[in-house]
């Protein structure tokens, strides 16, 4: 949804770039606007349509003004992603706090239901009690849920924005308690 829109955008900017290019091109007085006061000195010495180099300058304006165009539509769709970011991150935030809670600082009991927390189709298999019961179980079990819910991995599998938020509030969680436990 959002790469579309960005690409309208992108192409609505460079088909105004095109226009006023146009619009320089086919203007007699062309880009300074035939000001020869002070104010316009420099414009007039830059290349209008009848000289040499004109359609160089004005090329490199409209790559400049297209590059502009995308990196601000680019800027807009990373502010709407955060945007939505915090808003499912509200609304999932009850239950990752009543998960979190009821298993205070508790590594052992947080990686035992962490099941209940995450998205249906995640992947992870429950884990018992008795999985977890040594040290190196625990670290062992800690580092499959960290290659499962670190946010960035969820994205580089094609994670809805939904598994994003969980598991980005699910990996701040497990990381606080496995910092306790060590």
């Amino acid at each position: 949804m959002h790469a579309s829109l960005r690409r309208k955008v992108i192409e609505v900017l460079r088909e105004q770039v095109r226009v006023e290019h146009e619009a320089l091109r086919s203007s007699p007085t062309g880009p300074h606007l035939g000001s020869s006061s002070g104010h316009g000195a420099a414009l007039d010495n830059a290349p209008g349509p009848a000289q040499p180099g004109y359609g160089r300058e004005a090329a490199k304006h409209a790559k400049m003004k297209a590059a502009l165009a995308e990196k601000l539509a680019m800027e807009a769709e990373e502010a709407a992603r955060r945007e939505q970011q915090v808003t499912l991150k509200e609304s999932y935030k009850a239950n990752i706090e009543t998960w979190k809670n009821k298993n205070k600082g508790n590594i052992r009991g947080l990686l035992g239901s962490l099941h209940t927390v995450l998205w249906p189709d995640s992947g992870w298999q429950p884990v018992s009690v008795g999985d977890l019961l040594e040290s190196v179980q625990v670290k062992k079990v800690y580092m499959k849920a960290n290659l499962l819910v670190h946010p960035d991995k969820v994205r580089q599998r094609n994670g809805s924005a939904e598994q994003v938020a969980i598991a980005d509030m699910v990996f701040d969680v497990l990381k606080d308690a496995w910092n306790a436990f060590r």
